[in-house]
């Protein structure tokens, strides 16, 4: 349980992709950012909720596998 209180200027609900990296982009603007997810580790279980298509990797510089 957290037990500290902190503000935050965004909050990103959902560590996936599109989370993941919108909450990078937020935070390279200069804003505190809180990226929360569901579960323990990011990444894990493997799944994705929304349709990736190639052209992705233009715009997000990770492995394939991961995505």
């Amino acid at each position: 349980m957290v037990t500290s209180a902190r503000s935050f200027d965004v909050v990103v609900i959902g560590a996936g992709p599109a989370g993941g990296y919108l909450a990078g982009k937020v935070a390279a603007a200069g804003y505190e950012v809180a990226l929360v997810e569901e579960h323990r580790e990011i990444g894990e279980p493997i799944q994705c909720g929304g349709l990736v298509t190639p052209r992705v990797f233009e715009y997000v510089h990770c492995k394939e596998t991961i995505i």
